[in-house]
């Protein structure tokens, strides 16, 4: 879905794998998010809203969908499933209901050719070159793949940073657990100086100007560089 209006960007993408995924459109004060999920949720999520207030019906691009309000200018819009998969819209900022009104009136639903053409560039660049550029200072960890980076999905610069360095967060620290249990001591030396050496990596550092999650590797990584981890950190960093 694209909101076909001109002033309208995309600022925030990411989770677009299987049935999941996000987009954010801003222009001037007002944001609307628009999250896919799968068909199977659906019921569940519509009686949650209904505990909101009641529903009042609406058309997405010809399709049926309900409108929910919050508080004032606070708004939630339920698509009905399609295609194996719902999308729920939410807003941020100053909206009223004659807004909406006109925003919803300008969703269309388009291709997938269409939609990823309407994207910023920077977002849908092959995965090899986004990931060439985050990893260009980045020692990358034994048996690291590069091609599985494919299933990050397409995603704005900084999910996509997050993705790709979480998954090198992890390999560090799965080899210097790999090199504890079997006493390689040159092997935690190297994992625990890397770990120690990503507070200089420039993509941790131009994420962390936008964001928290660096601030949560660094400290998962400055822990296993000092000999001792916390059990969290497998769900902190998102390893699989």
């Amino acid at each position: 879905m694209l909101i076909n209006r001109s002033g309208w960007k995309v600022t925030s993408l990411y989770g677009f794998v299987e049935e999941h995924g996000t987009v954010v459109f801003r222009r001037g004060g007002q944001e609307l998010e628009m999250n896919w999920y799968p068909a199977s949720g659906y019921a569940e999520r519509r009686t949650d809203r209904l505990g909101v207030g009641p529903a009042t019906s609406v058309q997405v691009d010809r399709w049926p969908a309900d409108l929910f309000q919050y508080v004032a200018g606070d708004f939630a819009v339920l698509v009905r499933p399609r295609d194996g998969v719902f999308v729920e819209m939410r807003t941020s900022g100053n909206w009223s209901r004659k807004d909406l009104d006109r925003v919803v009136a300008d969703i269309v639903r388009v291709d997938a050719r269409t939609w990823l053409a309407a994207l910023p560039a920077e977002m849908v660049a092959p995965v090899g070159e986004r990931a060439a550029a985050v990893l260009a200072d980045v020692p990358l960890p034994p048996g690291f793949d590069v091609a599985a980076l494919e299933d990050i999905g397409v995603s704005d610069a900084y999910q996509f940073g997050v993705g790709v360095m979480s998954r090198v967060g992890c390999g560090w620290i799965a080899e210097w657990q790999r090199a504890r249990a079997s006493g390689d001591e040159a092997a935690v030396r190297r994992a625990a100086d890397v770990l120690r050496g990503s507070h200089g990596w420039r993509v941790l550092r131009e994420l962390d100007r936008a964001g928290d999650w660096p601030e949560v590797f660094w400290g998962y990584a400055d822990e296993a560089a000092a000999g001792t981890l916390r059990a969290g950190y497998s769900q902190g960093l998102g390893c699989a």
